[in-house]
């Protein structure tokens, strides 16, 4: 069957209700999970700690810290605010935001560290950040 055959199908079969909820329910889901902390906004992170967070990994990937050199864990313990010992893995990548959104042209940096509270739990904090260093906000689940 057509692409265009199929469209037509699903549009005359109503499914298209549901798909439509989906979406617009997804939207403002992703907004209320877990809790956005905006008291670090504002705070400018040191150029050559970012550099050392991005130097040895691609972008998107997910990477064990015991494979990173320890300046780049110390780097990461300074940016997050957590001890680097703590630091177990470590993401970064680019923002798909689109033109005009408060987070177009941002970077975003995950650990996953152990918890102070509970060395059985491990947490993972998320920053973003504009194109000149600045927090936007943080995130923890």
């Amino acid at each position: 069957m057509e692409p265009i055959g199929k469209i037509s199908q699903v549009w005359r079969s109503g499914r298209w209700l549901l798909v439509a909820a989906v979406v617009a329910a997804g939207a403002g889901w992703a907004d209320k999970i877990g809790d956005v902390d905006r008291r670090r906004a504002g705070e400018t992170l040191l150029q050559h700690e970012v550099r050392m967070m991005e130097e040895y990994v691609y972008p998107y990937a997910t990477v064990d810290a015991r494979w990173l050199p320890t300046v780049t864990i110390s780097a990461m313990g300074r940016a997050f605010h957590v001890r680097p010992a703590a630091i177990r893995r470590f993401r970064w990548g680019y923002s798909m935001a689109p033109k005009g959104h408060g987070l177009e042209q941002s970077v975003w940096y995950t650990i996953w560290h152990q918890s102070e509270s509970d060395p059985a739990l491990v947490r993972r904090t998320t920053l973003r950040v504009d194109a000149r260093g600045r927090v936007i906000e943080a995130r923890e689940w």
